[in-house]
């Protein structure tokens, strides 16, 4: 038998693969076009003082700091490309795979495939690679929440100083990560009282700026009352897409019927390695039942009123969804543990694959959108239903057509080409004003571009 010393050489050997397969996926293709949200991230912190950033640009933001002041600091120290500005996402992502694998070799000590499964199952997951290269806070978010576990499930052992400052801070670093995570405060509260209660006073300097993001939210919500549905509220499909989105990422088929078959076998051995560690009462294993169940309980509650319940905002509970897949696989006898390992891995793989590979399953291309008006730039004009989503095309715009407000909108200068960006119009401009102004004023569309998400309508002035 191997003794120790070899078993250990080859469990490190087996997860610097797995990291290293990890590091790899997330840097393929990894500079597609920013999207809409990307392009506000890294604007702001390219352009904005620290101060500004935190003081004024967070008001309208509702999130914590935290992504910011990385994404800040980061960018003053490396060009800003698409690339640069994803990086530390891409190492939150890898991060969080490792911390996935120490969770369950604290977890199973006596099975450590379990461990390495689950990271497997995490590294190769289209979600998880998704998010991993978004210049978004929600890598982040997974990497401090399985970091607060980690160091939860170390407390419990030994509740040495070390352990409860290690706890603590990786617990207010999960709050100031996003806040989804905090649906996960009643868990905390039952398991560890007097720590989440201190964590939160710490919190205490942030409270007037949650506050004013509160109020900020509730008068775009008031003046925009459709932008909930595109945000994310509670319905069946919303509700449906949790667990669909966590086996196949962002891709889909268009055909519904094709997809829900596509989707069956997965589902159904999901289905039986969940319900198989439901029904185990393992040490410890009821935090990983409520890192993954309480926040999508408490999510569904809050999301009858507020428009949170969108599968994405959920990263930070998929660690714990591959976690007692791990373990609820495992425990079936080796003649069925292989082949319903098997179906959750291809499954990871050809969906990771379709993103990278297929470009439709990429991020929204205003890159190629303006690259597409750069080339009528002489005499034209941008428009926007609202001028708040230009970001994504004033990233790569760089000044060099001009962008018109809409409620100032004045064409008397005649320009030859207008082109109207139909992004969210359904929300901005549901009765097409500006498809009414253009007409009114003597322009006709010629022609209809799409670029993944971004619809682009080029109308020309009539001779």
């Amino acid at each position: 038998m191997p003794n120790k010393e070899e078993e250990k050489k080859k469990t490190d050997l087996v997860i610097g693969c797995i990291l290293a397969l990890a590091l790899l996926v997330r840097m393929i293709a990894i500079n597609q076009s920013f999207w809409l949200d990307e392009a506000i991230n890294v604007t702001a912190a390219r352009d904005r003082g620290f101060t500004d950033l935190i003081l004024n640009y967070t008001k309208g933001d509702f999130h914590p700091p935290l992504y910011h002041i990385i994404l800040w600091l980061w960018l003053k120290a490396v060009p800003v490309s698409e690339m640069s500005a994803r990086l530390p996402s891409v190492v939150f992502g890898v991060l969080t795979v490792w911390v996935v694998y120490k969770i369950g070799q604290k977890l199973w000590k006596e099975n450590a495939s379990f461990a390495r499964l689950a990271a497997l199952f995490l590294a190769t997951s289209g979600l998880h690679v998704y998010y991993s290269q978004e210049a978004r806070m929600y890598a982040l978010a997974a990497l401090t929440t399985a970091s607060a576990v980690l160091t939860l499930l170390n407390l419990r052992k030994d509740s040495s100083r070390k352990n409860k400052l290690l706890f603590l801070s990786s617990f207010v670093l999960m709050l100031l990560s996003d806040y989804q995570p905090w649906l996960l405060l009643p868990f905390f509260f039952v398991v560890t009282p007097g720590m989440t209660a201190l964590a939160l006073f710490l919190l205490f300097p942030w409270w007037p700026m949650l506050a004013e993001q509160v109020r900020q939210g509730i008068t775009t919500a008031a003046n925009f009352p459709a932008w909930g549905e595109v945000v994310g509220g509670l319905t069946l499909k919303s509700a449906l897409l949790v667990p669909v989105k966590f086996l196949v990422g962002r891709v889909s088929i268009d055909n519904n019927l094709l997809y829900a078959l596509v989707l069956s076998l997965p589902t159904v051995v999901a289905g039986l390695g969940l319900a198989r560690t439901l029904m185990e009462k393992g040490k410890h294993l009821h935090v990983i039942k409520g890192w993954l169940a309480v926040p999508l309980a408490a999510g569904a509650l809050v999301g009858l009123k507020v428009p949170i319940f969108s599968y994405f905002r959920f990263l930070f509970v998929l660690p714990a969804f591959y976690l007692m897949l791990s373990y609820g696989l495992g425990k079936f006898r080796f003649i069925f543990r292989g082949p319903l390992i098997a179906i959750l891995l291809l499954t990871n793989i050809i969906s990771t694959a379709a993103y990278l590979g297929i470009a439709r399953f990429h991020r929204e291309d205003w890159r190629s959108a303006a690259s597409f008006v750069f080339v009528f730039k002489d005499q034209s004009l941008v428009l926007f239903p609202n001028l708040a989503q230009a970001a994504g095309f004033e990233f790569y715009n760089n000044g060099k057509v001009k962008v018109e407000d809409p409620s100032t909108l004045n064409l008397h200068n005649n320009p030859k080409h207008v082109f109207l960006v139909k992004y969210v119009a359904e929300i901005f401009d549901p009765k097409d004003l500006l498809v009414e102004t253009l007409n009114d004023n003597g322009y006709q569309k010629t022609e209809e571009k799409g670029f993944n998400g971004v619809l682009v309508w080029h109308y020309e002035l009539k001779p």
